[in-house]
């Protein structure tokens, strides 16, 4: 688990016009301020060395950046940056020497290649590539260990422009650049896939042509066909979690420690720019449902890669949908079966093709299924040793997913105020409800199917909400047949009146009259409010079912971000600005 250290959260000084990071910062969750011993202290119970993350952490004075790194090399003997390192200065090199500090920086290649990481003019831009590429050169003299991240786009890999890219890349190895890792391009917005995203056909020839380059390169590992040819081997030991069945609640692979202390996840998963604090347990009914979901209804049934990719990262999953497959399925596919074909060709042994696989599969899903996430290394040792009868046994298949509920809220200060404000919620509805059971007819199996039979436009009253049934907070114990049902409004209203606590009803009616988003996919539903968000389990289906409610308060808690049920800005601070919108009109053809 890498532990990203954002001291100033997403704030950065350029605006690629990409970054996962960008709803987030349209919702105007910008953190100015940080407290370096909360910090630590955050860091230390974690017990893990950390990467100065961001947005840009050089946005940081020196001496928070020389006290921060002091204490990590005093306790872990190393430090990590993660920049797209137009701020370097020589007073930077002069901390990296001394804390031993490895950087990573963000490029997408020289010159014009660079301009989607937009600086708010073409000339700003340019000078900006400049400054990081003279950082680099400044690195790699100084004998500084350099990593590059690059992402693929119309920008800089198309067939006319990867020779200059590819060209640039070997002038890197002879600096003395070792490390360069390759990404697809993250979309979370179509005017963005519009302009810069390759077609899953250019997407798999840029990779083909730098699996032929990779030929060319004497020191530097592109880790990506390194890391999908040990995978076909049956070897996950060293997988980067994008191939590891990622839970986008608590991000196993990223520990976010924010600038007050409070911990979060991995920021692509933060389609709704909210910025979550991690889930108390991980959950991996992402992968259960995919195995078993029509690959025309965006699952992974029958898929012969899935043990291997696992429907891949859920930041970057069909329609932004963390429940659906990866977008860049069919370029993970095309090349996965052209490296089959290789290693088969070599003799080797491959997972894909293997009688085992179904055994290892089986497995897999048994774990899962009890909350644990193995590797498909152990799991082939486990089968190799006849030791198969050691997992657990399989509770079902996963259209039917077992009981489960998970939560997560938008900050510790609504964790703080609303958790206990629910349980006495709970506990009193809980109550209550036993006290007076009565038959309520046609009950629904969820709330989408009362919405189907509510009149067409009809608000959800406040007695028949039913969106938090599964959390106890509902004044029915079921789903009406209909949200205007009379008998269960009268029903909910009944049980309202007989609220004794003082405060309790208004927390009641406050949180009924919150605006709620519930979908279901898979089997998984997921309701999110202002403060919170929840999954658990719901009737099958291979379709997104979704109901909105708009509601009529906004607690004080409640989070800023990009849809319903956030607190939504009038226009998006940067997607919709000027200066960015300057970039989108940019000519990159």
């Amino acid at each position: 688990m890498s532990v990203e250290l954002r001291p100033l959260g997403v704030n950065c000084n350029i605006a690629c016009q990409y970054c996962y990071q960008n709803p987030q910062r349209d919702a105007g969750n910008l953190n100015t301020t940080y407290n370096l011993e909360a910090m630590k202290r955050a860091v230390e119970r974690i017990g893990r060395p950390f990467a100065l993350f961001g947005g840009e952490p050089l946005l940081l004075p020196l001496a928070d950046l020389e006290s921060l790194w002091a204490w990590g090399y005093e306790h872990f003997g190393r430090n990590t940056l993660q920049t797209n390192g137009v701020l370097i200065k020589e007073e930077h090199l002069h901390l990296f020497r001394r804390y031993k500090v490895r950087v990573g920086i963000s490029i997408d290649g020289p010159e014009e290649l660079n301009d989607v990481r937009w600086a708010g003019s073409l000339e700003k831009t340019r000078a900006s590539t400049q400054k990081t590429e003279a950082a680099i050169n400044r690195l790699c003299a100084a004998g500084i260990p350099v990593a590059i991240i690059i992402t693929l786009h119309r920008g800089n890999a198309t067939a006319d422009k990867l020779p200059k890219l590819q060209a640039w890349i070997k002038s890197l190895e002879g600096k003395g650049v070792r490390f360069i890792r390759l990404h697809l391009l993250e979309v979370d917005h179509e005017s963005i896939r519009e302009k810069y995203a390759l077609s899953d056909k250019e997407n798999v020839e840029t990779l083909l042509s730098f699996a032929r380059f990779q030929k060319e390169l004497k020191h530097i590992r592109l880790d990506i066909f390194k890391d999908m040819k040990a995978l076909l081997l049956g070897d996950d030991r060293e997988a980067p979690c994008v191939w590891r069945a990622c839970d986008p609640y608590t991000t196993a692979a990223v520990q976010g420690v924010e600038g007050q202390g409070q911990t979060s996840n991995c920021g692509r998963t933060n389609k709704d720019g909210v910025d979550f604090i991690k889930a108390i347990e991980p959950g991996y009914e992402r992968y259960l449902a995919l195995y078993h979901s029509p690959q025309k209804a965006g699952g992974c049934k029958g898929c012969r890669f899935f043990l291997m990719c696992k429907g891949q990262c859920p930041g970057t999953a069909i329609d932004g949908d963390w429940r659906k497959r990866t977008e860049h399925c069919k370029i993970w596919k095309k090349l996965f079966a052209r490296l089959e074909k290789q290693l088969l060709a070599e003799g080797r042994e491959v997972l894909s093709v293997s009688p085992l696989r179904k055994s290892v599969e089986r497995l897999m899903l048994k774990y899962w299924e009890y909350g644990s996430n193995p590797t498909i290394y152990s799991l082939l040792e486990q089968i190799k040793t006849e030791q198969d009868n050691t997992a657990p046994e399989s509770r079902g298949p996963a259209t039917k997913l077992s009981t489960f509920q998970r939560l997560c809220w938008v900050s510790e200060e609504a964790e703080r105020v609303w958790a206990p404000r629910l349980e006495q919620i709970r506990e009193t509805l809980h109550r209550l409800h036993q006290e007076m059971i009565v038959a309520l007819e046609n009950n629904a199996e969820s709330p989408l199917q009362s919405a189907v039979q509510t009149k067409e436009g009809a608000a959800i009253p406040m007695f028949t909400n039913t969106l938090l049934n599964n959390l106890g907070i509902s004044l029915l114990p079921k789903h009406p047949h209909r949200f205007d049902c009379p008998q269960a409004q009268a029903y909910g209203a009944e049980v309202f009146s007989r609220i004794a606590q003082p405060g309790l009803d208004g927390w009641l009616a406050e949180i009924l009259r919150w605006p709620i988003s519930y979908t279901s996919l898979y089997g998984i539903a997921e309701v999110k409010t202002p403060v919170f968000k929840l999954i658990h389990e719901a009737p099958y289906s291979a379709e997104v079912q979704r109901l909105e409610h708009h509601g009529t308060q906004f607690p004080t808690e409640g989070a800023r971000g990009v849809h319903l049920p956030y607190q939504v800005p009038a226009k998006m601070r940067l997607s919709q600005s000027r200066s960015f919108q300057r970039g989108i009109a940019h000519c990159i053809s």
